[in-house]
């Protein structure tokens, strides 16, 4: 039988049928079921956390699709502009309200729709140009389009035509400003585009070398169980925990207490002799055929000793250990110094 997703391409799309609608991060309980439905962690190794981070990139890029906002008095400009081009005469009131509303700007500015209709009427009256080298800070040079170039203008409607602008056409005497009320909103939109300027701060990349393993426990469900999953909740969210159980009540019990974690799943497979003992070793056996992987069963059967075995001493960074519990794969401190290993770390001075 055939993957079910045969390729990336084919998973974005489902993920995007699933959650492209989502504007928040959906329960871990959907993303589980859409792993399942797909069967996308026998498969393709995909488990909540890589899904997770696939729907927040969807979330992000839906929000910067819906966004529309003026970040400068320039920037508004610009976007009238665009939107109405070089009246000759003045547009329907609805497209100005509708513009108003597309860019927050009664919320967010305070622009209203008079205010829109008095820099339009400036627009029509060839004080564009003008307005815009106002708009800019004295330390960036502007420059001087003496060429004509095609405009947009409008014939009153919503929908822009092109017509033939000259911008050095018209002069512009600034003691006969007739938009006094723009000086007002420019002061209020110039301090956000000030406070823009500040350089973000650069995180620290992470240097990961190649003797980093991944760390793998998978867990004999149907072996000591309350003795194996001891330890779960001090584990790192970078070490992956895969329970296998053939019976749907223990399995249900375990996702009860640790499903809401990213970096824990389980399977269930159908009861049989050595059922869950297959399963784990083929999903090992996987994971081994990749370089520096650390998995650790967790679990009372000898028998994984002697399948580690067989997979130890390689050559390709691999480790597999068997333990009696997930809290002996990751020892505490106790009074200072290592349960595993011995030893007490120096103190600081």
């Amino acid at each position: 039988m055939g993957k079910k997703v045969k390729n990336y391409k084919e998973y974005v799309k489902n993920l995007k049928d699933a959650f492209g609608d989502y504007a928040v991060m959906p329960a871990i309980r959907d993303i589980k079921a859409f792993i399942e439905r797909y069967d996308l962690y026998n498969d393709w190794r995909i488990e909540s956390s890589d899904v997770q981070k696939d729907i927040r990139t969807l979330i992000i890029n839906s929000n910067k699709r819906k966004k529309k906002r003026i970040s400068s008095y320039k920037n508004y400009l610009e976007k009238l502009r665009d939107t109405f081009g070089i009246p000759k005469t003045m547009p329907d009131l609805s497209c100005i309200v509708a513009f108003i509303d597309e860019y927050r700007l009664s919320r967010e500015w305070g622009i209203t729709k008079n205010d829109v209709t008095k820099d339009l009427q400036a627009f029509i009256d060839g004080k564009y140009d003008e307005m815009t080298n106002d708009a800019t800070p004295v330390h960036k040079s502007v420059p001087v389009m003496s060429k004509p170039r095609q405009h947009i203008t409008s014939t009153g409607n919503c929908r822009p035509v092109y017509s033939s602008y000259n911008y050095s056409s018209y002069t512009y005497n600034p003691a006969e400003k007739t938009y006094s009320t723009l000086a007002k909103r420019s002061e209020r939109l110039s301090k956000t585009e000030v406070s823009n300027t500040k350089k973000p701060s650069r995180k620290k990349p992470s240097i990961k070398t190649k003797s980093e393993k991944e760390k793998t426990i998978f867990i004999d469900g149907d072996n000591h169980l309350p003795e194996g999953q001891k330890g779960i909740e001090q584990l790192p969210k970078s070490t992956k925990v895969r329970a296998v159980f053939s019976q749907a009540g223990a399995k249900r019990k375990f996702d009860e207490k640790y499903g809401n974690r990213p970096n824990v799943s389980s399977k269930l497979v159908k009861p049989g002799n050595q059922a869950v003992d297959n399963q784990i070793k083929a999903e090992a056996g996987q994971l081994l055929k990749k370089r520096n992987q650390d998995i650790t069963v967790v679990s009372h059967d000898k028998g994984y000793e002697k399948y580690g075995d067989k997979k130890n001493g390689g050559r390709d960074g691999n480790r597999f250990s068997v333990a009696k519990s997930v809290k002996d794969k990751n020892p505490k401190r106790r009074n200072g110094t290592c349960k595993k290993t011995g030893v007490t770390p120096r103190k600081r001075k």
